[in-house]
């Protein structure tokens, strides 16, 4: 974790000390293990952590998470129960909810903190500036509601599009002026992702969201070197090691390879059912021995196959980088998300790995041998040690 805790204090230096962090931990946070990872962002100072579901949320304060939690995704009226529960900062987007958040609140006798999240030309999530004024003058009627935030999301910085960005920037401002006109104080304004935090600097207001960004991926095209590091490694080892004949057809679900010289696979048990990106990682490599190897035929749902017949000395239990460093080679996550056919600007979304994998977190860096220092823990997939 030690790459993720120096992203977080190099943008917090590069932000200065007006603008605050609420780092995504959504999808459990990119694969990396929300609830480890929010620990660090915990302790990094960062004011609070945006999840898009309650149950997200949920699963944080169950581990003992007690930053404030946003959940910048639009719930269910039921789920009204759980976000009074659980303490967590809902998008409100109808009187209806505004009222049953109210009850809650009242019930409880503690204002419910709320956010609206303002349409500015993304088209799907969020209330037109129109309708926002209109749903602010319900808040206002209702004393056990408290307004914590307004924000957007910048659909065009992904583009870097700069015209469309002060489009959305100038209807958002005004809606937040909009706001300070009923009488509402608006303590958080938000509207920069990673690719606003990095090239919209006039973006950032008192607080951003970033994501990619702090866990090492490209935000943006092209995007400069800004010395963030890459935060995971996605690793195996080989179960069994197998020869083939020229000729040998290799079975698949929809397609077969057929060997044309004789050649030496390792199977490693990892599939598209832990990481769904090997389901287009046909011609991808992985490193083995310190090389690359090519991936052989197609991915199943539990293993694949690399070739290493020009890797001497490979035995069963070797390691397996599917993604990061051994040695003096790297495959770097967005070479992975290029190869699986989901892009670099994606890449993100080679991270979202299946919960059975387990997570080893470094609060160090492993030794020359590879070794893992005492300051290391494991977690399952439902995030008990072991």
């Amino acid at each position: 974790m030690e790459n993720l805790a120096y992203n977080v204090k190099r943008l917090k230096a590069a932000l200065g000390e007006q603008v605050r962090l609420m780092p995504v931990v959504k999808a459990d946070a990119y694969g990396h293990g929300a609830v480890a990872v929010s620990k660090v962002f915990e302790r990094c100072g960062a004011m609070g952590l945006a999840v898009a579901k309650v149950a997200e949320g949920v699963e944080l304060r169950k581990a003992g998470i007690k930053l404030p939690i946003f959940v910048v995704e639009y719930l269910l009226p039921e789920e009204s129960d759980r976000v009074a529960e659980y303490d967590l900062i809902p998008v409100v987007h109808s009187v209806e909810l505004l009222r049953n958040l109210a009850l809650k609140g009242r019930s409880r006798q503690k204002k419910m903190k709320i956010q609206v999240r303002v349409d500015t030309g993304s088209g799907n999530m969020g209330l037109p500036p129109g309708e926002v004024q209109s749903l602010l003058r319900e808040v206002k009627k209702l004393p056990w509601l408290e307004l914590e935030g307004l924000f957007t999301h910048l659909t065009a910085a992904y583009d870097c599009e700069k015209a469309l960005v002060a489009e959305q920037l100038d209807l958002f401002e005004k809606t937040v002026r909009l706001a300070e006109k009923e009488g509402l104080q608006v303590p958080l304004v938000h509207a920069a992702s990673s690719p606003a935090i990095l090239c919209f600097p006039e973006t950032h207001f008192n607080l951003v969201r970033p994501g990619t960004l702090l866990y090492g991926f490209p935000s943006l095209e092209n995007q400069q070197e800004r010395g963030y590091r890459p935060v995971l490694q996605l690793k195996a080892r080989i179960s069994q090691i197998k020869k083939i004949k020229a000729g040998v057809k290799t079975v698949g679900y929809d397609y077969r390879v057929k060997a044309s010289s004789s050649k030496s696979l390792a199977v490693i048990p990892l599939g598209y059912g832990d990481a769904f990106f090997l389901l287009g990682s046909r011609g991808g490599d992985v490193l083995i021995g310190g090389q690359r190897a090519p991936i052989f035929g197609h991915p199943c749902m539990a293993h694949f196959q690399a070739d290493v017949t020009h890797i001497p000395g490979i035995q069963t239990g070797d390691e397996v980088v599917i993604f990061g460093q051994q040695g003096s080679e790297t495959i770097p996550a967005e070479e992975v998300a290029e190869k699986a056919g989901i892009g670099t600007l994606n890449c993100e979304s080679v991270c979202f790995l299946s919960s059975g994998i387990p997570r080893i977190y470094f609060d160090e860096k492993p030794d020359e041998k590879g070794m893992k220092p005492a300051c290391c823990w494991e977690e399952k997939g439902n995030g008990s040690k072991w």
